[in-house]
């Protein structure tokens, strides 16, 4: 605060924001865009996607951590110095002014704005723009890891193995990690594979309060499962209020059969619906629900 007091312009005190960000642990780069007049329609990159000509976003200071690369993270000139608002990763922020949350990539998504920053197979780089001989001295013994799709016996592992290591991190006890839980995870595609389960579980872990865990894994165009969907699961049916209460209660007897009986405790209904057992119980005595009948 006092460096950013002493500066007397706003790109002064802007360069001062990013290089205190950058400084934060875990943080690689810090960009600050400003919305302004479009000033280089001509020659912008991304001039065929830009929906309205007559403003973008203008970077106007950066700032990050190279690490052992050669690069130069204070550059305003560089290809992305300018990003219509709407499109791409930055642009929907600059438009919405929501943040954009990413748990997992796989490489392919449209937002990305230069494809090579992705993963690459060496194998068919070979052909053409990766040079054999390290390509031979880096496949001394090669590994063969099958995506987490193809190995969803593991997921549970996994999962309990982060939600321990998080919580370990944040000197915090561990949630319990449940049954439930184990085949909500189960059910994803994981299409950001270990890395995507892995921030899956962190944010669970840090949203749970000493409340139980609650796993939100986003679904949509940036991450949606690989897998052929039935038509019926893509549509939005609107519900009765005698067919909205007949599949509360059909989820409620099913969580009670599950569970034995059980409403209230660990692996009760109440934890496997995610409801508070008090509103469990009075759910139940409203929809005249005899436990061990239908």
């Amino acid at each position: 605060m006092v460096s950013m007091a002493q500066n007397r312009s706003l790109p002064e005190v802007l360069r001062s924001v990013v290089v205190g960000i950058a400084q934060c642990k875990n943080v690689v780069l810090a960009r600050i865009w400003l919305i302004e007049q479009g000033d280089i329609c001509a020659t912008c990159r991304f001039r065929a996607e830009c929906p309205d000509q007559a403003r973008c976003l203008h970077l106007v200071a950066s700032a990050g951590n190279p690490g052992g690369a050669k690069a130069d993270y204070t550059r305003l000139d560089g290809a992305f110095r300018r990003f219509p608002l709407g499109v791409r990763k930055i642009g929907r922020v600059g438009k919405l002014g929501e943040p954009l949350l990413l748990p997992g990539v796989r490489g392919d998504e449209e937002w990305i704005a230069d494809p090579k920053w992705t993963n690459r197979d060496l194998k068919k780089e070979v052909a053409g723009r990766f040079r054999q001989d390290p390509f031979y001295r880096l496949g001394v013994f090669p590994l063969e890891v099958p995506p987490l799709r193809e190995r969803s016996e593991d997921i549970a592992q996994l999962a309990a193995h982060f939600v321990r290591v998080t919580a370990k991190k944040m000197n915090r006890p561990a949630p319990r990690f449940t049954k439930a839980h184990a085949e909500q995870l189960a059910a994803h595609d994981w299409p950001g594979n270990i890395r995507e389960l892995q921030n899956s579980v962190e944010r669970a872990v840090i949203l749970a309060q000493n409340r139980p865990l609650q796993f939100e894994i986003a679904e949509g165009k940036d991450i949606e499962s690989s897998k052929p969907k039935p038509a019926a699961t893509l549509a939005t049916h609107l519900l009765t209020r005698d067919a909205h209460k007949r599949l509360e209660r059909e989820s409620i007897v099913t969580a009670l059969k599950q569970s034995g009986g059980k409403v209230f405790g660990a692996d009760g209904a109440a934890e496997l619906l995610g409801m508070k057992p008090t509103t469990l119980a009075s759910r139940i005595k409203a929809l005249k629900i005899v436990r061990g009948r239908p």
